[in-house]
């Protein structure tokens, strides 16, 4: 079951979205590249979730998007102080596994809690 999960994991993070790819929160360690990329992997994500899917149309403007991205960007300095990796882990798999391009730190954190 294990090797499933990390194999999974491995997959998720060598799926390209566009040019960023997803960052796993416990191994950030805020280098300028590491940041970037995250910023362009969540602006990314946010317009694939909802300006891509049909009935998620309405929440596809700029300032909607901007706020979305915020979030983003909040619950993923959460996922990064988490103390249970394996936890995380699961929490990453449960969330991306069936959606990759739509792999959102607001969902890793509210399995993450379901899971701790």
């Amino acid at each position: 079951m294990m090797w499933r999960i990390l194999l999974y994991l491995l997959i998720l993070f060598f799926i390209p979205l566009g040019h960023a790819a997803f960052i796993h929160p416990l191994q950030y360690s805020g280098t300028a590249e590491q940041t970037k990329n995250l910023e362009v992997y969540i602006r990314q994500m946010v317009h694939y979730r909802y300006c891509q899917t049909p009935s998620k149309h309405n929440l596809c403007s700029p300032e909607q998007l901007r706020q979305l991205e915020y979030l983003e960007h909040k619950a993923f300095k959460q996922a990064t102080k988490v103390k249970k990796g394996t936890a995380i882990n699961r929490a990453i798999f449960d969330a991306c596994a069936e959606h990759p391009n739509e792999c959102s730190y607001q969902d890793i954190m509210m399995r993450y809690r379901q899971i701790e």
